[in-house]
């Protein structure tokens, strides 16, 4: 069904325009309709820088060095959002902050995710990853519960989770990550978006925080909170 988006005459009947003739009310249109699209841009402009990469294997990843800029990765290879994460790494040399939000976890993601907490190269992680792990992934629920729920600089939240928002403060730089990939080999053509933005980071540090970490909100909402954020 064809969706009309004109302006039309009916709009501006019985208002401050209605006394105009029809060439004034489509010059008026005109003029708004162009301040408005100039405004805009202009707004757009000033407030993200939008960078654009097509990811293959091997390729280095682009992260945004300037404030309210964002990069939009497609990739065209096997890069699952692991190897996103590691790229901040190797970057920044660690991690001080890292959240992450997915629906599956796969084994080798969870060890090396232990292995560099071991390592300092994250100071501290928090995982909130779907209820459903308990019986659908029983391997992967017991293996984060156990190398996670107890650790005084882990968090570790199961929820009814489909959402895949990353969270990562390097020194006082602030990044937020979402796309569609999950933290599994299976990854092939997937989208990433990577925001540099303290606000937005903030948001969602807020939501972690007061929905996730807050009450217990569902029968298996399970929450491990072993340091404050």
């Amino acid at each position: 069904m064809d969706f009309n988006c004109k302006i039309k005459e009916k709009h501006y009947k019985k208002s401050r325009f209605d006394q105009k003739s029809e060439k004034e009310l489509s010059d008026f249109k005109k003029e708004k309709l162009t301040q408005d699209f100039d405004e805009l841009k202009s707004l757009a402009n000033e407030n993200i820088e939008i960078q654009t990469q097509i990811l293959k294997k091997n390729d280095k990843i682009l992260i945004p060095d300037n404030e309210n800029s964002m990069l939009a990765i497609r990739t065209q290879s096997q890069i699952n959002a692991f190897s996103i994460i590691l790229s901040f790494i190797e970057k920044y040399g660690h991690i001080d902050f890292l959240s992450l939000q997915s629906y599956t976890f796969d084994e080798k993601t969870i060890f090396s995710l232990s292995n560099l907490l071991e390592a300092g190269k994250i100071k501290q992680l928090q995982i909130i990853m779907t209820e459903t792990a308990y019986f659908r992934i029983p391997k992967i629920y017991n293996n984060l519960k156990i190398l996670f729920s107890e650790k005084e600089n882990c968090n570790l939240c199961f929820y009814w989770v489909h959402s895949k928002v990353h969270l990562i403060r390097c020194n006082n730089e602030y990044f937020v990550l979402d796309g569609s990939g999950n933290f599994s080999m299976n990854a092939q053509i997937e989208q990433y978006n990577i925001f540099k933005s303290k606000k937005m980071f903030n948001f969602d540090v807020e939501i972690c925080r007061n929905f996730f970490f807050g009450k217990k909100l569902r029968k298996k909402h399970e929450i491990y909170q072993n340091f404050k954020f």
